[in-house]
């Protein structure tokens, strides 16, 4: 029999399948088993798909924009489908995982405090976290990260009012009636009880995650000597690629540079966010100014970016922000393909306009993917250049072996006479189009009221991973308490103290706070740009709407990506 169900929409591109809004194994079973269902049966246009608690929600490609403006209509078509035709009676194989924990006193930072407040001895709290198996209800939050449930309700703690700063991987956790294991180093603001030697989330392993979601998790105490022993386990390092001529240098670090793509899709489920460019379409552009697919890696720049030497000829352009760049000192205009000669040095001079910066090679990048990506993903130290921020003294091998000698007449560099035109793309660059969220209808009046009628300040805690706005506090009609569902890029979330936070590129998978609104794709680009202590406004616009002026700007980037494809080849012969 069909389960009750409704879908609702995460932006002009996502949908979320929810189920009856509890935390219990049924239910997490009926998840289970439509994840598996879509794993044999994929939706078409489908590219990534998140499962949680009570929910499954499905990411669509957006060239579903060439069939319909109404791409909502057509995922709930084909999400009903799928519901309609799935197996409800199939049995969910439940894996038992054995995770072993010290639950010494070195590592369990809140255990002494945790059984002093519950008047029980350390040893019955240890017994009373290990008698049980805890059954994986949803894994995000890190790669990784498996929310577990439900502990014995003497163990029931809520979280730490004040979040640690920082703890070490394998951190074992209870926060309310849930435990889990850090799988990475993290801030964290759970009751910390012992600690791990197993590496939970390994970016070498054909596996990066030991399990999934629905597998039960049985702990087993070990000694100290026993954790030190397999801690101490050797770890192989990765070699450093050999170097080549064919390269670039990096001669001076800058402040947060990093190789980045369209980001890193299909597996969200567990706890692997997408990463990928803040700003894609001048990531696009970028690459199509010097012939590349769209989807080819390119170097993020911020403000001071750092200094590239070229160890060979090459086809570069910039696109996105303005840094007043320059080959040997000599200012080069940005969105146009520029050739520059072996030994010539490109530096960024003066931030004249926008946060980020992309430069693109002709032939790209040679670095290996991971998952499927070339971005780089700092949580899981992998893609891009070792998972890492580029360093001072970083050698970049590149793909292409074009050596554009005749262009270039002995100058250090030659700009073609023809560039991008994206001033569209960025047009009413503090005005962001928003969908109403979820839980928009929750605000009270007066808050939907400042949402779009009042300006919020990024604050100077925003980064990657989210803008956190400063304005006029937003409240609800009343307090709510929600179970953790998927998020994505754009989603903007009404946080405990009113305040908003807009999750951008390195956001986590799933979250719990009301999401009051989702910013419209064609608006991320533009918010990308923004620096910290600048407002914004927001304008509401429809799904279709947005779907529209997303099909749109596709179009206009197709009319750039063909016009650099006749040019290049008229000029370069490309």
């Amino acid at each position: 029999m069909k389960p009750a169900y409704h879908i609702y929409s995460l932006g002009e591109i996502a949908a979320t399948i929810a189920f009856e809004a509890i935390i219990s194994e049924p239910i997490n079973d009926l998840v289970i088993a439509l994840y598996h269902h879509l794993q044999w049966q994929p939706i078409d246009g489908v590219k990534d798909v998140i499962p949680a608690y009570h929910t499954l929600t499905l990411v669509f490609e957006s060239s579903l924009l060439k069939q319909s403006s109404d791409v909502f209509t057509i995922m709930v078509q084909r999400a009903d489908a799928a519901i309609a035709t799935c197996n409800w009676q199939q049995t969910i194989q439940h894996d038992i995982v054995e995770i072993p924990v010290c639950y010494d006193t070195a590592f369990g930072l809140d255990i002494v405090t945790m059984a002093a407040d519950k008047s029980i001895s350390i040893d019955e709290l240890i017994q009373r976290h290990i008698a049980r198996q805890y059954r994986i209800y949803c894994i995000g939050f890190l790669p990784g990260f498996a929310y577990m449930g439900n502990v014995d309700d003497v163990l029931a703690t809520p979280r730490k009012q004040s979040p640690r700063p920082n703890i070490k991987a394998g951190s074992v956790g209870i926060a309310g009636v849930q435990t889990g294991v850090y799988p990475l180093q993290s801030p964290a603001g759970w009751n910390i009880i012992g600690e791990t030697p197993l590496q939970l989330f390994d970016a070498n392993r054909a596996e990066p995650v030991l399990f999934k979601m629905g597998d039960m998790v049985q702990f087993q105490p070990i000694s100290l000597a026993d954790f030190l022993l397999e801690k101490n386990k050797s770890v192989i390092a990765k070699a450093l690629p050999v170097a080549t001529t064919n390269s670039i240098t990096i001669l001076k670090q800058g402040i947060a540079d990093s190789i980045q793509d369209l980001g890193r899709f299909g597996y969200q489920q567990f706890g692997i966010n997408p990463t990928g460019a803040m700003d894609i379409v001048a990531a696009k552009v970028a690459n199509f100014l010097v012939g590349n697919v769209a989807t080819e890696a390119v170097f993020e720049l911020h403000f001071p970016a750092s200094v590239f030497q070229f160890n060979v000829h090459a086809l570069i352009a910039l696109s996105g922000g303005d840094f007043s760049a320059t080959i040997n000192d000599e200012p080069i205009p940005i969105n146009t393909p520029i050739i520059v000669a072996a030994n010539s040095i490109l530096k960024f001079t003066k931030l004249v306009i926008g946060a980020r910066c992309y430069l693109a090679v002709n032939g790209g990048l040679t670095i290996e993917k991971w998952l499927g990506s070339y971005s780089t993903h700092l949580k899981a130290n992998a893609g891009g250049y070792f998972g890492r921020l580029l360093q001072k003294d970083d050698i970049i091998n590149l793909n292409s072996h074009q050596r554009f000698t005749y262009h270039l007449n002995d100058l250090p560099f030659a700009a073609m006479q023809w560039q991008a035109d994206v001033v569209e793309l960025y047009k009413d660059a503090n005005n962001i189009e928003i969908i109403v969220g979820n839980e928009y209808a929750l605000l009270t009046e007066a808050s939907a009221e400042v949402l779009i009628d009042s300006a919020f300040v990024i604050t100077a805690k925003s980064d990657r991973m989210g803008y956190q706005l400063h304005g006029i506090p937003l409240q609800l009609k009343q307090p709510l308490s929600l179970i953790s569902t998927a998020v994505t890029r754009g989603t903007v979330q009404l946080l405990p103290n009113g305040e908003l936070i807009v999750l951008m590129a390195d956001h986590q998978t799933v979250g719990g706070y009301p999401r009051v609104a989702q910013i419209a794709q064609i608006a991320m680009p533009k918010l990308a740009q923004l620096q910290a202590h600048q407002r914004v406004t927001f304008s509401i616009i429809s799904h279709q709407q947005a779907a529209e002026l997303l099909r749109l700007q596709q179009q206009y980037l197709l009319h750039i990506q063909n016009a650099c494809i006749f040019k290049l080849k008229e000029f370069l012969g490309i």
